[in-house]
């Protein structure tokens, strides 16, 4: 097994390694200068991939992260990884969820379709509406932070949470019910 990471989760991939007691594989990141001159985005591994399955951990936000992550997801399989589990710490495009007017395209189900091409599996952050995990054509799970937030929220002491809209209520009262604000 081996972890790779995209630009912005670098130390995220670092971190998942250690706790796996596996191997990181640098990656060679440039935008011009030295790059393309129209600020395209170059990667390249800088290691071997072939034969391992490899976790490769990128945030899909910004835009340019998206680009980035089906780059190394191409150039892992390319390299002849026999398997990739995609871990996106934060979906973006995934609160475009479905089609509220006609022509309208359904963002987080595109990115999915996209996601499938060269990866097997998929483990994200909690999404804005779980339902969401369904329309992915690969096995695809959250992976929640809660109990960790739910602690870390007991030892500081805090008096009540707030959610900021309907769909992140479920999280408050699990996090409230572990941090016992109730």
């Amino acid at each position: 097994m081996k972890v790779v990471g995209g630009l912005a989760s670098v130390l995220l991939a670092k971190g998942i390694a250690q706790e796996l007691a596996t191997g990181h594989v640098d990656v060679a990141f440039e935008r011009h200068p030295g790059g393309f001159p129209d600020g395209e985005c170059y990667v390249r591994l800088l290691g071997s991939v072939m034969g391992e399955h490899v976790i490769l951990v990128q945030t899909t936000y910004p835009d340019s992260m998206i680009v980035e992550f089906f780059l190394l997801a191409d150039a892992i399989r390319d390299a002849g990884a026999q398997r990739i589990t995609a871990v996106i710490p934060y979906y973006g495009y995934g609160r475009q969820d479905k089609r509220f007017l006609d022509g309208e395209s359904v963002s987080a189900k595109t990115l999915a379709k996209h996601i499938a091409v060269d990866c097997d599996e998929l483990l994200t952050m909690t999404f804005h509406n779980s339902d969401l995990l369904k329309t992915f054509p690969i096995p695809a799970r959250e992976v929640s932070g809660i109990s960790a937030l739910g602690r870390y929220l007991k030892s500081a002491k805090v008096d009540f949470l707030l959610a900021p809209d309907d769909n992140a209520v479920r999280f408050v009262e699990e996090a409230s019910a572990l941090a016992d604000t109730s």
